[in-house]
């Protein structure tokens, strides 16, 4: 019997040696270099296979990229015409023109003219600044309430 189980043991180990790995999810080790920000509704400035989907909004999913521009990490969105529909970032180096970051609070996005600050579903609370860009935050269960730091920014065309 003890034959048996080494024998097995033995196919199993040389099944799973032979096997290809699995897909590795891609880091951020493996941003592509940008000289500028894509323009939302362009076409990206480059042709490379996607490195995961990310979310448009809460029924629209497209494929998505590591990019860095100036040293700031940033994830880009392409619909399948290859126009951009999303650039987000919660890289903590990033400003918005307003002088935004991670870890600026609500109040200091209203301060700086941003309409509303509401809760949207599958994609969190957030409020849209002059810049163009938004401003987001994480929310906490029910009631919908909003948390008062921000933790990411984003722009959109969809």
């Amino acid at each position: 019997m003890k034959i048996f189980f080494g024998i097995l043991a033995m196919l199993a180990l040389g099944v799973l040696a032979c096997r290809p790995g699995l897909p590795r999810f891609p880091s951020e080790k493996d941003a592509i270099l940008l000289a500028a920000e894509p323009e939302l509704g362009k076409p990206l400035p480059f042709h490379a296979k996607p490195h995961f989907l990310t979310t448009v909004t809460s029924s629209h999913m497209v494929d998505a990229y590591y990019i860095r521009v100036d040293k700031i990490l940033y994830t880009v969105g392409v619909e399948r015409d290859g126009s951009v529909s999303l650039l987000t970032t919660s890289d903590p180096l990033f400003r918005t023109p307003e002088g935004l970051h991670a870890g600026s609070t609500v109040d200091d996005v209203r301060a700086a003219g941003a309409t509303g600050f509401d809760y949207e579903n599958g994609f969190g609370c957030s409020a849209k600044l002059p810049s163009g860009w938004n401003a987001g935050s994480e929310f906490v269960g029910e009631p919908l309430i909003c948390k008062p730091q921000i933790v990411f920014f984003f722009k959109r065309h969809y």
